[in-house]
């Protein structure tokens, strides 16, 4: 096995234990999740981490972590839709209202006003 294919192996087994981790302990949901502290959780090193990170997802850290965050909250709200957004946000690892509506459309290029409105369009209405 040759130097870049070895390379590429290590990266996708430990991109394979970091999703197990993010699946499992759910880091995310932690406000103060960052990198240095993912690092510890995985037990690698920064730039490893932030490598495999940006190889494997195509995201750097900051979207990545976002991307967690912000399918969280829909599958939240999915789950729970008599609660509102402000009452969700906090409990998908946002530190402010501000920071949520950054990430969330970062993530969807979208408000969250303007997916909530996308996605009312798409349900039929519920007859009786």
């Amino acid at each position: 096995m040759d130097k870049k294919t070895n390379s590429l192996f290590v990266m996708q087994r430990l991109y394979a234990h970091i999703l197990n981790v993010m699946e499992n302990e759910k880091p995310y949901l932690d406000p103060g999740l960052t990198l240095r502290k993912l690092v510890r959780l995985i037990g690698t090193n920064r730039t490893l981490l932030s490598t495999t990170l940006n190889s494997q997802s195509q995201m750097n850290f900051n979207k990545w972590l976002a991307t967690y965050r912000v399918n969280h909250l829909l599958e939240t709200i999915r789950c729970t839709p008599d609660k509102s957004i402000d009452e969700l946000y906090p409990k998908s690892g946002f530190t402010s209202r501000t920071s949520f509506y950054r990430q969330f459309h970062l993530v969807t290029g979208l408000t969250p006003r303007e997916y909530l409105k996308m996605q009312e369009e798409r349900t039929p209405p519920n007859h009786l």
